[in-house]
């Protein structure tokens, strides 16, 4: 869902406080987000709102039901690319914010937790650049930021570094769920890297504005 910059839009306060929680955390670097709410409580909408004003670049994964390890890996690599500047078309691109929005729903498997949670801790995930696709990462790296005498391991910091910076998650779940209370023991970064953000019962009134 994007929005037209052109339409006059209001909203009401409580959803006025979300959205000034949301934009605060995406501007600084590792600033991660765990919308923690109901489903139907406006956490996407609003995200995607925020992201629509600051020309912030959208990330999700489109999960299956036959969605592997390997498809995950070949994303979150994607995602990594974008927010170094990797996939971009033109100069001007290159130093951009991605916002990955994560749906608890989308955490099928321990493995995606556990990616997930080196990401947030260190803005790298051990062993998801390897073999060919490390030297093209290196290749790529060296050759967009002229970095041609640098070493292997300087560049793979730089590029570690610039994910840091650019590449902020947006994780959504849902207090109701069996499997949020467990997540929080086995996936720590989870919870001490993202500003938690709790969303309540909306009151009647902005409640309509925010389905409508």
């Amino acid at each position: 869902m994007e929005f037209d910059k052109t339409l006059d839009v209001v909203f009401y306060n409580e959803a006025i406080e979300h959205i000034v929680r949301i934009d605060r955390v995406l501007r600084v670097p590792v600033g991660h987000l765990l919308l923690v709410g109901k489903s139907g409580t406006g956490k996407s909408l609003l995200t995607r709102f925020v992201c629509t004003r600051q020309n912030y670049t959208v990330v999700q994964i489109n999960p299956s039901p036959k969605y592997s390890v390997e498809e995950f890996d070949n994303d979150l690599k994607r995602f990594m690319k974008e927010a170094a500047g990797l996939n971009s078309k033109s100069d001007d691109r290159i130093d951009k914010t991605v916002v990955f929005i994560l749906e608890e729903s989308s955490l099928s498997d321990v493995a995606f937790v556990e990616r997930m949670n080196a990401l947030l801790a260190s803005g790298d995930i051990p062993g998801l650049f390897e073999g060919e696709d490390y030297k093209l990462l290196i290749s790529q790296y060296k050759k967009l930021y002229n970095l041609h005498n640098a070493k292997e391991r300087d560049i793979y910091d730089q590029f570690v570094s610039k994910v840091q910076k650019n590449l902020h998650v947006v994780l959504m779940m849902n207090p109701d769920n069996s499997g949020f209370t467990s997540r929080t023991a086995s996936s720590p970064a989870i919870f001490n890297r993202c500003v938690i953000d709790w969303f309540g019962e909306w009151d009647p009134q902005t409640f309509k504005y925010i389905t409508d």
